[in-house]
């Protein structure tokens, strides 16, 4: 996907302009963190609990419900709305569309990110010349 700024030359590949450049690096950064948080929500139940519920939960709720520690789903949610996966009612609970529901079950593929993360140092031994082949 090219965008206004994109120079299109001999090259292979687009030459981005710098901008736009730090634009798609930083959200290359941003939505790999929260995909992390994503799978972390899928290990845990989280999203699971959360369709589950009829009308909008309190952080303590939500952990009740999921046996874990409300200070750690509070920062969760904090993240997952951030992102705009999680909506915040007035009285500041939390809770997803119904609509929108359906899909925190079909991108279960975040859940294995934690594993492919914990594997990154053995792949940066294999990117050595003196790694394992």
């Amino acid at each position: 996907m090219l965008s206004s700024r994109t120079k299109v030359s001999s090259y292979r590949s687009p030459i981005l302009e710098p901008e736009e450049y730090a634009d798609r690096f930083s959200s290359a950064v941003t939505n790999g963190s929260i995909a992390l948080e994503i799978a972390i929500g899928y290990k845990l139940g989280l999203f699971g609990s959360l369709n589950e519920f009829t009308s909008p939960v309190s952080p303590t709720e939500l952990a009740v419900s999921c046996k874990l520690k409300e200070r750690y789903v509070r920062e969760w949610l904090g993240c997952m709305s951030a992102a705009g996966f999680v909506s915040i009612s007035s009285d500041d609970k939390y809770f997803i569309p119904e609509a929108c529901k359906p899909h925190t079950e079909s991108s279960k593929l975040a859940s294995v990110l934690p594993q492919l993360a914990a594997n990154t140092s053995s792949v940066l031994e294999c990117f050595k010349e003196d790694g394992p082949k």
